[in-house]
């Protein structure tokens, strides 16, 4: 196995996982506040996570672009932050008991994910040109295990707090 040993790899593999952490949490925590916090329809809890998935394809493309003129490393740390910013006040908003000040947080963390993923690939694979593809293969090992985490994550933390 050829592990990535490139620190810039490392720092775009690490907030690949934590922003798919927490883009993956989002359903659990939708459960958990409509039942404890905000009232939300099944419709309402599927507009929300569709929104926030669609949001963040969208905006790959044009996110791609912006990295290829400015080499991204501002999107992708913005990115992360954006995205772990915004699912943080959506909680806040769900908190006022208006369904829209807790949507458009949530949804616009999509923007954070979606400015991350085109400058993280591009660092990844640039990190080691000669192996430009395994290093993409442990990038999204990494993003993937992210999605995976997520969920188990915010139903250990929501058990813990919800006393």
């Amino acid at each position: 196995m050829n592990i990535p040993k490139a620190r810039v790899f490392w720092a775009v593999g690490l907030g690949h996982f934590v922003n798919d952490v927490f883009m993956s949490m989002g359903p659990v925590l939708l459960a958990f506040l409509s039942v404890s916090v905000l009232p939300m329809t099944n419709t309402q809890i599927g507009l929300t996570v569709s929104a926030a998935q669609l949001i963040g394809a969208v905006s790959q493309p044009w996110f791609g672009l912006l990295a290829d003129r400015t080499g991204g490393r501002w999107l992708g740390a913005g990115g992360v932050a954006w995205t772990v910013g915004c699912l943080m006040l959506a909680v806040v908003g769900a908190q006022t008991g208006y369904f829209w000040l807790m949507f458009i947080p949530f949804v616009s963390r999509g923007l954070g994910s979606g400015a991350f993923h085109p400058a993280g690939a591009m660092h990844a694979a640039d990190s080691n040109r000669e192996k430009s593809a395994s290093n993409l293969a442990y990038f999204f090992l990494l993003g993937q295990t992210g999605l995976a985490t997520g969920p188990i994550l915010a139903g250990v933390i929501l058990d813990r707090v919800n006393v």
